[in-house]
């Protein structure tokens, strides 16, 4: 039987780990010849609000004013992997998933075979 720290302990750790993919996904596509430069500037958005003097949560209100920060850099990553190309986007998530993959463009080497038996 599980117990509730263990589950919490689990729910946290796949909660960092896919936080820490969607953060490469996102420096992935920032980094991509692929993606228009108009979209590159989502994130860059994104992040500058954090830097702005201006919050739309007010420092008084319940002391939370960091969250609202956190929460536009969250959205704005979010909506820059939505509008980014889908198939640039499913190509870099199956890399950062499953390591490199080969594209239809790397090189293959065809060759033939046969199947010898024990006695030779």
């Amino acid at each position: 039987m599980c117990n509730r720290n263990s589950r919490y302990d689990k729910a946290w750790s796949k909660f960092i780990t896919e936080l820490k993919k969607t953060g490469l996904l996102t420096w992935r596509l920032f980094k991509s010849a692929d993606v228009p430069l108009l979209l590159k500037a989502i994130p860059i958005i994104a992040i500058l609000y954090w830097f702005n003097p201006f919050d739309f949560m007010p420092a008084p209100f319940l002391g939370i004013t960091p969250l609202d920060d956190i929460a536009v850099i969250l959205l704005g990553n979010k909506l820059f992997v939505e509008v980014a190309p889908q198939d640039v986007v499913k190509r870099l998530r199956d890399e950062i998933n499953y390591g490199t993959l080969l594209d239809d463009d790397d090189q293959v080497i065809d060759t033939t075979y046969h199947l010898m038996d024990d006695d030779q």
